[in-house]
């Protein structure tokens, strides 16, 4: 597990609140850049700043992952931050978790509350409850 800042919570919480009505723009900020980004916020951890803008289609940045040997957002996930935990409930306030949203899969970060999720939308961010999240990472 990656070593978080002290005031982790403050930055985390200054990080969600700045990108509040920030819109899903693929490549640029969406779920994977989002999740990367707060994590970085927390952690001063870089996984995804040599992504940012090179895509612009799911399609070319998944093609940008397969060159890289990975397979898909899990795999993705776990090269950056190791094993999931086993049991999803496990998570808590800062890790990143996978959603299954609209038939796609999306990454979040746990809010302040450890109740919801966040992650990018088409109007801004937007939260799920604990009952959506699939797979959890500790960070």
């Amino acid at each position: 597990m990656i070593k978080r800042y002290q005031d982790w919570a403050v930055k985390l919480n200054n990080f969600i609140e700045s990108n509040t009505d920030r819109k899903f723009e693929r490549g640029v900020f969406d779920c994977t850049v989002f999740a990367g980004l707060a994590v970085k916020e927390m952690t001063g951890k870089d996984f995804v700043e040599k992504y940012i803008g090179v895509y612009k289609t799911k399609k070319e940045g998944f093609e940008l992952l397969k060159k890289e040997g990975i397979k898909d957002l899990i795999d993705l996930t776990n090269k950056c931050l190791g094993k999931p935990y086993q049991n999803v409930n496990f998570a808590k306030r800062g890790d990143v978790v996978a959603i299954k949203h609209e038939k796609e899969l999306a990454l979040g970060i746990v809010d302040l509350t450890g109740r919801r999720a966040v992650t990018t939308g088409k109007e801004g961010l937007f939260y799920f409850d604990k009952k959506h999240w699939l797979i959890a990472w500790g960070v």
